[in-house]
This record gives C-alpha cells, sequence and structure tokens, in this order.
C-alpha cells in the first residue's frame, strides 16, 4: 500500500520534469495549481455524504418505527377514522 504511493509520487515527479522539458517550464506549474484550485473547488461544492447519511439512517429509523406502531394500533385508528381520541 505504501510502496504503491511512493511509486505513484515517482511518477507524478518524473512525469512532471518529462512534460516541464518538452514544452515549457510553466507548463507543470499550471497543470498543478489547475488540479489544486479544482480540488479545492470540488470540496466546496461537494455535500458532506457521512453527514447525510446518517439524517437518513436516523429518518428511516424512525418511520419503521411509527410504522411498526401504527400497524400494532390500526384497528383503533380505523375506529376513531385517523382522528383525535
Amino acid at each position: 500500500m505504501v510502496m504503491n504511493g511512493v511509486v505513484s509520487l515517482i511518477k507524478l515527479v518524473y512525469y512532471s520534469i518529462r512534460i516541464g522539458s518538452l514544452l515549457d517550464r510553466r507548463v507543470p506549474i499550471a497543470m498543478w495549481a489547475y488540479f489544486g484550485l479544482a480540488t479545492i473547488a470540488l470540496k466546496l461544492a461537494m455535500p458532506d455524504l457521512a453527514t447525510m447519511h446518517s439524517k437518513l439512517s436516523s429518518l428511516e429509523h424512525k418511520f419503521r418505527f411509527v410504522h411498526s406502531r401504527l400497524r400494532m394500533s390500526a384497528e383503533s385508528v380505523a375506529f376513531f377514522n385517523g382522528g383525535e381520541r
């Protein structure tokens, strides 16, 4: 796992140097700046999925609980036509 990260880092450095020598030294800098700005923009624009998932789980739990209570007392609810007691 760590070795894959090191190999990827070496490849990134090598290809950045290679692009800089073939085109212009400013190209890799512009490329990395674009990647950085795009990453920041995406982090700001994306919702927090962990919070959304926990809220969804909580709402589903509440729905199942209320639904099971309704199923247990369906006869009395029908007797009062769903209104107040």
